[in-house]
């Protein structure tokens, strides 16, 4: 089985960029030459997994139109089209598979899109590699999914369950993965320059040109968030296809204009008779980097960690004590500075626990207003458990999952009330509004919100309320503890 990366900016198709030709000229030809070699392979179904489709925490939707169709005239190209017929046996079958094997896949069906407010057309995540496949080759049912805000273990798993579909219905299968790589090469792109983005890329790269996909689970989780990568996800997913099989990679091209790096790469099967398990191996390696984390973590998400991991191996929310400048969780000592003593001693403003699975969030609940007669510790004993057990968008913690969480507190500043329209740095304020019988908040410095209307309407989005029902606004700092 063969798989390529592509990334999707609209301003790579001829009839979108004609401006811009010059600057994404190594990616065009390279795009090209995956249509041509995607023609040669004549495939029956082509797997397309896009990052720009409906996005969950919880499952991997896998889009489920009568027909799959879209334009691209909102960019401007109001000529191409794109009508493709879906591979039904396909996803009857990798939901059966997903069933038996307690997989992430849900049938997300037009009602689906109409109750999430999503278009239902084909988005640009899918369109753009599509317009290279449908210049040399047209002959094939589609199956698009999206990725999914997973850890790359569960994402290599859904990766797998694709291949087993192929192989069970005996199918010749190409499957694309859509993505752009770093978002902050400078301050030209759509964010602000950051260097983590240069790292990154060059990581992406060598490692499809040196056969090391694996070696992406080691990236520094906050590297990748600073680079503002969209792709690595639907990229887990397809390694996830070679997870028992001996593969060759390549970088066919790479270039960043625009602030934004795009990397054309395939890879491809060449022997399932020497079986490297790179699912194993992948978990391995991340163990070995939440083991890292969790030693050198704050003391604060030490105590977090072992109050989750003693309630999911025993059942019970253990005593947590404050003793000898020391924290007692259950008869586990964790030992403070005097300073960190003092503050889990004293009443504090507001928190959030987040926990983290290999760098993707399993759960996050917290306050933005203290308790003013209660200490920090019980707040954090409390905010822990309500994370890992009561985030309505995840699954409670298990004990197969221990070994690859981290945890992050952030302690949150005194509110102060501000009116609208906002004008704030983004990255260094959250945001909390509050209606009459609703409230939002966002935490500052999050990947994707770039100004305060963004954070704004996210904000809004989680009251459940408009603009014109908003009765207090305030914004808030943040000290993040890992």
């Amino acid at each position: 089985m063969k798989g390529y990366f592509m990334p999707h900016a609209p301003i790579i198709l001829p009839t979108i960029g004609i401006t811009e030709a010059d600057c994404v000229s190594k990616t065009y030809q390279a795009m090209m030459q995956v249509g041509r070699e995607i023609a040669e392979e004549k495939p029956d179904t082509i797997i397309l997994i896009s990052p720009h489709g409906p996005r969950f925490s919880d499952v991997i939707p896998l889009h489920d139109q009568e027909a799959y169709g879209g334009s691209l005239n909102t960019f401007g190209d109001f000529e191409t089209v794109f009508e493709y017929k879906k591979d039904e046996a396909f996803i009857r079958t990798l939901l059966q598979l997903n069933d038996e094997e307690q997989g992430k896949f849900y049938r997300f069906k037009r009602e689906d899109f109409e109750r999430f407010e999503i278009d239902i057309k084909l988005d640009h995540g899918a369109l753009v590699p599509l317009y290279f496949v449908q210049q040399f080759y047209t002959d094939f049912e589609l199956v698009l999914m999206s990725d999914a805000d997973f850890d790359p273990v569960s994402l290599m798993k859904a990766g797998r369950l694709i291949e087993k579909t192929a192989a069970s219905l005996q199918k010749k299968v190409i499957v694309i993965a859509s993505g752009d790589l770093s978002h902050t090469l400078s301050d030209q792109g759509p964010y602000h320059y950051h260097p983590a983005s240069k790292v990154v890329d060059q990581a992406v790269v060598s490692a499809f040109q040196n056969n090391q996909l694996l070696s992406l689970a080691s990236l520094d989780y906050e590297a990748v968030e600073n680079a503002g990568i969209c792709g690595l996800n639907s990229l887990f997913m397809l390694f996830g296809v070679y997870h028992n099989k001996m593969y060759k990679s390549n970088c066919m091209s790479y270039e960043g204009p625009f602030g934004v790096g795009y990397a054309v790469a395939k890879i491809a099967e060449i022997s399932s008779d020497y079986n490297p398990n790179w699912l194993k191996q992948l978990s391995a390696v991340l163990e070995d980097k939440a083991r890292a984390q969790q030693e050198k973590a704050h003391s604060f998400s030490r105590i977090a960690y072992e109050i989750i991991k003693q309630k999911v191996l025993t059942g019970i929310s253990q005593i947590v004590r404050m003793q000898d400048t020391s924290c007692f969780v259950g008869r586990e000592k964790i030992t403070l500075t005097q300073e960190a003593f003092d503050q889990l001693n004293r009443p504090c403003d507001g928190l959030f626990v987040s926990i983290k699975k290999n760098g993707a969030l399993r759960g996050c609940i917290g306050t933005v207003i203290g308790h003013d007669q209660e200490a920090c510790y019980k707040q954090l004993s409390y905010y822990a458990l309500q994370a890992a057990y009561k985030d309505p968008r995840f699954d409670p913690i298990d004990e197969e999952e221990l070994s690859m969480l981290t945890v992050e507190i952030d302690l949150l500043s005194k509110l102060e009330a501000i009116t609208l329209p906002v004008e704030h740095d983004v990255k260094k304020y959250g945001i909390y509004i509050r209606g009459e019988e609703a409230s939002g908040v966002l935490l500052p410095n999050l990947s994707g919100v770039d100004n305060p209307v963004e954070q704004l309407q996210i904000a809004l989005h989680k009251a459940g309320i408009s603009v014109d029902e908003i009765r207090e606004t305030y914004h808030f700092t943040v000290e993040k503890l890992r």
